[in-house]
């Protein structure tokens, strides 16, 4: 489906297959992680109840290929509303809008802003749909502040964390050397605590064996959260696994020989994305199994080369012990209703982001200094 508005064109695509169909569908775009399209793909084929997608493009039926938007229909499960969101329900950050390099920031919001008007006129015909929100704007970014003159309100989400991995660390002990020993005593704390912890990477094979025990650590998680957009389908990790292949990675935490927690991540080139984890909150009181969780994502990028590490959110104060460091984010939502909308606006603006402290585990100039004598 194609729609003309003003002096852009919008296509409308409701699986990634059709356009990837779709005359010169940049397959040699260079996409983020998220907008991958063999991982869309997989999404599709998951269960129905997971979302569902819908993909808008300009200008791909030209040589000039600019911009791709990726929007999800679900339902927020806290609130029983159907939303249709602008990004992707299970990576945190700005996924809505993928541009061309070559696309400069002034004609990205003009595009944006017509956009916008486009999502509001075609989702008026669905009437399950209630209200649009655009997720995980990283607040320096090209002003999106003009959705506000659109009946959009804004709201701050819990910040991204992100870990730049100093080249100069070849081993994990090189990392600890880099820490104060504030951090360091920390760190063989929670060694001696989680001494017989087990870590093994999974296959798809273990994944399926392992399914309904790892789809319920999950759930744990996904159930402390204050917020959750979505549930993972069952076989999730396993489908991921089997089709990316060393582009997924799920390690197992297994304490004598029971599954008692597990991380996954996606790794794209020099990058590690820290995906979903999951987790036996009992058990983790006692062996601190979330904190060596941390580490070893520092110790699998250093082995691996990798030079940053996205930890997404939540648990903020907690990851800048690590080394992480946060960037703020905030998100932007507009009801179908006047009526509704008129009231969503005076709760959005006295929504407070949650206050967190930021450590620094790293030592200072001079107490490297000191040690070099």
């Amino acid at each position: 489906m194609c729609t003309i508005i003003s002096s852009f064109q919008f296509d409308t695509f409701d699986s990634i297959s059709h356009m990837q169909q779709f005359n010169n569908f940049p397959n040699e775009f260079e996409f983020p992680l998220s907008y991958y399209p063999q991982y869309l793909a997989l999404l599709e084929k998951m269960d129905d109840k997971c979302c569902n997608q819908l993909f808008v493009g300009k200008g791909f039926s030209s040589c000039f290929k600019q911009m791709l938007s990726n929007l999800v229909i679900g339902k927020v499960s806290d609130m029983e509303l159907d939303l249709a969101v602008s990004g992707n329900l299970f990576f945190t950050g700005d996924n809505g809008f993928y541009f061309d390099k070559s696309v400069p920031a002034a004609e990205k919001k003009e595009i944006v802003s017509e956009l916008v008007d486009y999502l509001k006129t075609e989702l008026k015909t669905n009437q399950k749909i209630k209200a649009i929100i655009f997720m995980d704007f990283y607040n320096e970014e090209m002003g999106f502040d003009f959705l506000e003159t659109k009946n959009f309100s804004v709201f701050p989400t819990e910040p991204d964390l992100f870990m730049d991995v100093n080249p100069e660390w070849l081993t994990f002990s090189d990392y600890l050397k880099a820490i104060s020993s504030k951090y360091r005593v920390k760190f063989n704390k929670v060694k001696t605590q989680n001494q017989y912890l087990e870590i093994k990477e999974l296959s798809a094979e273990a994944l399926h064996n392992n399914e309904a025990m790892i789809w319920q650590l999950y759930k744990n998680v996904a159930e402390n959260a204050s917020f959750n957009l979505g549930i993972l389908p069952k076989d999730y990790f396993t489908i991921l696994k089997a089709n990316l292949g060393d582009k997924f990675i799920v390690e197992g935490y297994f304490l004598e020989d029971k599954l008692v927690g597990f991380t996954s991540m996606f790794i794209d080139n020099n990058y590690l994305e820290d995906h979903y984890i999951g987790l036996n909150y009992t058990l983790n009181a006692d062996f601190q199994i979330y904190h060596r969780m941390l580490y070893e994502y520092v110790r699998f990028a250093i082995d691996n080369r990798l030079s940053i590490i996205h930890f997404g959110r939540t648990a903020t104060e907690i990851k800048t012990t690590i080394g992480a460091y946060p960037k703020e984010m905030k998100a932007y939502l507009c009801h179908q209703s006047k009526i509704a909308n008129y009231f969503i606006q005076p709760i959005t603006k006295n929504v407070i982001a949650k206050k967190y402290t930021i450590r620094n585990p790293f030592k200072k100039i001079e107490e490297r200094e000191l040690e070099k004598g």
